[in-house]
C-alpha cells in the first residue's frame, strides 16, 4: 500500500513539475512574442513617421520644381498636373517610390526642353531639382525607409521560424531606381556610410 502512495505522490510531483515548466513556458514564450510585436510596431510607427517627413519635402520640392519653369504654369497643363502629382504619391509600396522618380525625371525633362537648357545626357542627377538640400533630404530618408523595411521584414522572418503566430511583412522597397539611391549612399569598406554627391 506504501509502494502505491510513492508511485502516487512521485506522478503528482512529475505532473506538477511539468505543469510548472509548460507555464513557465507559455509565459516566457508569449513575453517574447510580445515583446517582438511591440518592436515591430514602433519600427513600423518610425516608418510612418519618416513617410510623414518625406511627404513634407516632396511638398518643398514640387514648389521649387515650380519655380524653375521661366514660363508661367497654367492651371491643368503639364507642369501643373506633373508637379501636383507628386504631392499624390503614397509611399508606401515600392511602386509608390519607382513612380516617384519616373514622375521627377519626367519633369526635370521637360523643364530643360521649355526653358531651352540642355540636360548632360550621362546626368545620375536627372530625377532632382536645383535645390540640393531638399533632394539629399529625400534621399536619405528614401535610404532610411528601405533600411528599416528591411529590419521589419527581417524580424517578421526570425518571428515566423519559431512562433505558429505569423506576423505579415511590409513591402520591401525594392525598385529601379534604388540604384539612385545607392550611389549617394555609398558604404566604404569599413561599414560606414558615405554620401557621395554627384
Amino acid at each position: 500500500m506504501d509502494a502505491i502512495f510513492e508511485l502516487l505522490n512521485t506522478v503528482i510531483k512529475i505532473t506538477l513539475g511539468a505543469g510548472a515548466l509548460f507555464i513557465a513556458f507559455s509565459v516566457v514564450r508569449s513575453k517574447k512574442i510580445n515583446s517582438t510585436k511591440t518592436d515591430l510596431q514602433n519600427l513600423q510607427a518610425r516608418l510612418s513617421q519618416l513617410r510623414l517627413a518625406l511627404k513634407a519635402k516632396v511638398k518643398r520640392k514640387s514648389n521649387v520644381l515650380r519655380t524653375m519653369i521661366k514660363t508661367s504654369i497654367i492651371e491643368g497643363d503639364f507642369f501643373d498636373t506633373s508637379t501636383r502629382s507628386l504631392l499624390d504619391v503614397k509611399f508606401e509600396t515600392s511602386d509608390d517610390f519607382q513612380n516617384y522618380f519616373d514622375i521627377s525625371r519626367n519633369i526635370v525633362s521637360m523643364i530643360h526642353v521649355e526653358n531651352g537648357t540642355t540636360a548632360e545626357a550621362s546626368s545620375e542627377n536627372n530625377f532632382m531639382s536645383n535645390d540640393f538640400k531638399t533632394e539629399m533630404d529625400i534621399i536619405r530618408i528614401i535610404k532610411e525607409m528601405m533600411d528599416l523595411s528591411a529590419k521589419i521584414n527581417s524580424r517578421v522572418e526570425e518571428h515566423n521560424r519559431t512562433s505558429s503566430q505569423k506576423l505579415h511583412k511590409v513591402d520591401s522597397l525594392s525598385f529601379a531606381s534604388s540604384s539612385e539611391v545607392h550611389r549617394v549612399f555609398k558604404v566604404d569598406d569599413s561599414g560606414v556610410e558615405n554620401s557621395k554627391a554627384s
